[in-house]
């Protein structure tokens, strides 16, 4: 029996939002979907339009997460920052430099994981005069054969510090949380990737690309005369 109106609670304020209880849930939304699958599914549009509440939660959660999950702000000023570091690191040379030369980054020869193993870390620096709200990484992918990619990977997080001349597949930052995916990019393009990316407060981010596949994606480097930029969109103070 669902609960009598006046025992429903507001959620954070915004109309429309309630909740009565919060508990853990004994299945996650996957495993409930995947149990109805096998069933059949059939969905339904319940709204032609979103109702209004849900751009009043959309605000609220992107001023809370400090980031945009939507379209991307066209009407709002844009700062572009180049890469000051990049480098790949390789599983086959633990303890080599990559500071220099293209960006490769390769899940492996024969399966994911194995010694042919290696990722891009990249360092921006954040100098947004305003209040950030999307993020994208923009890359240009190298024009010998095979840089190319039908999966070039994730992008993550890493906090700890790290040199462009120093850092070694064994002494790399630790890959955080995961913001972003490359998905397919194709030969001597220029790529645009969304990024789920909180910048408040930030002077500088590494983003690292991590590998899904076996498909290995070479990128032109900030030695390169296309280098990798952060693209921040920004609400001016």
């Amino acid at each position: 029996m669902p609960p009598a109106p006046e025992e429903l609670q507001p959620v954070a304020g915004i109309p429309g939002l309630q909740a009565d209880t919060v508990q853990v849930l004994e299945q996650t939304t996957w495993d409930v979907i995947e149990e109805a699958a096998a069933g059949g599914l059939t969905f339904a549009r319940r709204h032609d339009q979103p109702l209004p509440e849900w751009a009043t939660w959309r605000e609220q959660f992107e001023q809370d997460m400090g980031f945009g999950i939507t379209d991307w702000p066209a009407d709002k000023p844009t700062k572009s920052f180049v890469a000051v570091a990049d480098a790949s690191v390789r599983l086959s040379a633990p303890d080599a430099n990559y500071g220099s030369g293209g960006l490769s980054e390769d899940g492996g020869d024969q399966a994911l994981g194995d010694a042919s193993y290696g990722m891009v870390y990249l360092r921006f620096p954040v100098d947004v005069p305003g209040r950030p709200l999307m993020a994208k990484l923009r890359l240009r992918v190298g024009d010998s054969s095979h840089a190319n990619s039908a999966d070039a990977g994730d992008v993550y997080l890493a906090e700890d510090p790290w040199e462009e001349m120093e850092i070694t597949y064994s002494n790399r930052p630790v890959p955080t949380e995961r913001v972003g995916a490359l998905g397919e990019v194709k030969l001597d393009a220029v790529e645009e990737r969304l990024l789920l990316l909180d910048l408040r407060g930030r002077k500088e981010v590494t983003l690292v690309i991590k590998p899904t596949s076996t498909d290995a994606a070479v990128f032109v480097s900030r030695e390169g005369d296309d280098p990798p930029q952060l693209i921040v969109a920004y609400e001016p103070n």
